[in-house]
């Protein structure tokens, strides 16, 4: 939100109207393709507009967000000078790791994640004496924790389901600075969005085993142009202190006290853990521009985020790892505060595209987002049809190569593909086509959703959900490096280098039973792709119809929501 680049919903529901159709003409051999006009006449035809624009709403939120940091720091090295104050600053991470290095002991703990339509990947966290619970998107690409506040006005009603922080409630509540302007948090983007309110700081509980006292966050007031996917209530950034919006250090900063190894890592289920059926439930903007696209909470929580080590039964072989910092901004200096790396290639369909060399791994943007000219290249050479959103509500067709770009593309499902890969240190990573195409409708073949967005203002490539969903990610705060290995829904392959910081082999059994349970439930099978990506028999993945889940019958926490393991 603030920062998110969201992902599409599953689409069955949502996108329907929006497909490109061709139809035979009588008269010629020629196909004759209709306009693209979506009639706006009933209020779920508004409300899935209202989706594809918050999706293209948190695109530009991201690029706002990394183009305010990036000048921020450039304006920073014109006004002081940078080697001295980034060595001085004690959020810097170089002193993380300095401190970690004398860190021997500590907690490994995981938290299950609920895939909210594709758009987010959301988790149960607590904050506060006792705990007030929130649901919250995890966010690589930002800093910030904020949730609503019991103090907020009347523009949170557009969310009636929210839970709100009450600060009277809590006995670890203090406030975080007595300077009325320090204690202030707000944001703003240049698409409208803003979030307001005040900072606080108490104790923020993730999982069973991860406490994190004293931890600055946000107890927001005021929204504007907000748009949630069900429930969310809430940001946790797990980005480094240097882009947060204010001065306090982040949450990542703050856990190098509590986590066995200073790592998190992600792995990020494509399956959906909310109902499908969202056609009784769709909203409407209110006078404040707030949205709140839903009103479930999640029936399951298939995905996972460790702090503190990895979980191996998540993914096949060892890590890949990649330092960070290895992109060199106009004033010389690395990009800083990121989870940011350099790829040596980026090749579609094996021909190289000529692009930029950094990749920002953010688990807040849907897409695999890339330079205009790499992303049309991509599309083009798929036999894509581009189209833009008009605020007139039309659907209109474009040129994959236009000036402005394109906000989505429609492939034939049944077409052959041509992979993306993205090469680094002598590893390759290839998408293929189940990783990037959505079938819109179950029972239609000739329409999928290309997962691929360009922006003209990011100098690289941003690996969102699209590529997260293909490769467990490991992030080491204390090294400043990110690691990659194919990710998988449940598997016994172990790696020797891996062991140490493995949660199954330093927390208690529970957590991997309570995995080998889930992968092995009927209704909870791992999807399987084709062997042949490229080959025109492969199937994208498709939206699935309403499933029947296992966990009906159960309450989320026993299903993952709350899962959490202490050494």
């Amino acid at each position: 939100h603030n920062t998110s680049t969201s992902r599409f919903l599953s689409l069955h529901n949502q996108l329907d109207d929006m497909r490109m159709m061709t139809t035979p003409n009588k008269d010629s051999n020629q196909q004759a393709k209709t306009a693209f006009v979506v009639p706006i006449q009933r209020d779920e035809e508004r409300a899935r507009r209202a989706l594809f624009e918050q999706q293209q709403h948190h695109r530009r939120n991201r690029v706002a967000h990394l183009l305010n940091n990036n000048q921020q720091q450039q304006n920073q090295h014109q006004s002081q000078d940078a080697s001295h104050e980034r060595t001085e600053d004690p959020k810097h991470p170089i002193h993380w790791r300095q401190r970690l290095d004398q860190q021997r002991d500590g907690m490994i703990g995981s938290l299950g994640l609920s895939n909210c339509h594709l758009v987010m990947w959301s988790g149960e966290i607590a904050i506060g004496t006792p705990p007030q619970k929130f649901l919250v998107d995890f966010d690589t690409g930002s800093s910030d924790l904020w949730v609503p506040s019991k103090h907020c006005d009347d523009s949170c009603q557009a969310f009636p389901d929210w839970r709100s922080y009450d600060d009277t409630k809590s006995s670890t509540y203090t406030v975080a600075s007595n300077d009325k302007e320090a204690n202030s948090f707000s944001i703003s983007y240049e698409d409208g969005e803003s979030v307001d309110g005040e900072h606080a700081k108490d104790t923020v509980h993730i999982g069973n085993s991860v406490h994190v006292t004293d931890q600055v966050f946000a107890q927001v007031t005021h929204l504007q142009s907000f748009k949630t996917c069900e429930t969310e209530e809430g940001i946790v950034g797990l980005g480094f202190s240097m882009i947060s919006s204010h001065q306090y250090p982040s949450i990542l900063s703050n856990m190098q006290d509590v986590l066995l190894r200073p790592y998190f890592s992600l792995y990020l289920d494509i399956r959906s853990d909310f109902p499908e059926d969202t056609s009784s439930r769709l909203g409407m903007d209110d006078k404040y521009g707030n949205l709140q696209f839903g009103r479930q909470r999640p029936v399951s929580a298939r995905s996972e985020i460790v702090f503190g080590g990895v979980n191996q039964q998540h993914y096949e072989g060892c890590i890949t790892w990649h330092d960070l910092g290895q992109f060199e901004d106009g004033y010389g200096d690395t990009f800083v505060g990121y989870w940011d790396f350099a790829v040596d290639d980026v090749r579609v369909g094996g021909q190289s595209l000529d692009t930029y060399s950094l990749a920002l791994v953010d688990s807040g943007s849907s897409y695999l987002i890339g330079p205009k000219e790499g992303v049309a290249a991509i599309a083009k050479m798929n036999s894509a049809e581009c189209m833009v959103l008009r605020d007139d509500e039309q659907v209109i067709p474009v040129s994959c190569d236009d000036a402005d770009g394109f906000d989505a593309a429609i492939v034939d499902c049944k077409q052959a593909f041509f992979n993306v890969e993205f090469v680094a240190d002598d590893a390759v990573y290839v998408l293929e086509k189940e990783d990037l195409l959505l079938q819109l409708d179950p029972d239609d073949t000739n329409s999928c959703l290309l997962r691929i967005s360009a922006s003209n203002d990011i100098p690289g490539w941003v690996l969102g959900d699209t590529f997260l969903n293909k490769y467990y990610s490991v992030y080491d705060f204390g090294s400043r490096r990110v690691g990659f290995a194919k990710a998988s829904a449940y598997t016994t392959d172990t790696c020797a280098a891996d062991l140490e910081y493995d949660i199954n082999t330093v927390g208690d059994a529970s957590h991997q039973q309570n995995d080998e349970a889930a992968a092995t439930s009927p209704t909870s099978k791992p999807y399987v792709p084709s062997d042949s990506a490229d080959d025109s028999t492969s199937t994208p993945y498709a939206s699935p119809k309403p499933p029947i889940y296992g966990y009906a019958d159960s309450s989320y926490d026993d299903n993952g929501g709350g899962s959490g393991v202490q050494k």
